[in-house]
């Protein structure tokens, strides 16, 4: 009994120290922050392709949905042309950087030599991202589809 004590005392420490992973956290990104922020960045070209949708398949013409096709337009004319494309396609991008942002974690394990993704499942932020690549892809594939010409 008295050998196991002395070997006891006589331990040292080891060498060898463990470091936490490093993680990546963004104070900025708050998830419902982000979510909300999306819904506003998403309201605009939301409305816009509700009125395309009214006008151009129902031909309903109320005054409010030919509004907001003279209001691009007169944007378009004038020196500030590039204002309709960054609110119809630039909005929906940040927030699709917000609310990716919001919902991934990464970390690093220097040790393992591992990169861990974590995705939280919230679901108002995943909605959200999935309405503003949805409203990104349709504005790029109809860019696309005006600007192809056949030689």
């Amino acid at each position: 009994m008295e050998d196991f004590e002395t070997k006891l005392e006589n331990m040292t420490k080891p060498d060898r120290e463990v470091k936490p992973p490093i993680e990546v956290k963004l104070a900025i990104v708050n998830a419902q922050r982000s979510a909300v922020l999306g819904v506003w960045f998403t309201l605009i070209p939301c409305y816009f392709l509700f009125c395309a949708f009214m006008f151009y398949f129902f031909h309903l013409d109320y005054g409010v949905f030919g509004s907001i096709f003279a209001l691009f337009s007169m944007l378009e004319k004038n020196t500030m042309w590039l204002v309709g494309p960054v609110i119809l396609v630039g909005l929906p991008l940040i927030s699709i950087i917000l609310n990716a942002l919001a919902i991934t974690h990464f970390s690093f394990d220097r040790a393992n030599r591992m990169l861990r993704l974590n995705i939280k499942l919230r679901w108002f932020n995943i909605i959200i991202l999935l309405l503003s690549i949805a409203i990104v892809s349709l504005f790029i594939g109809y860019a696309f589809a005006l600007n192809i010409q056949v030689k």
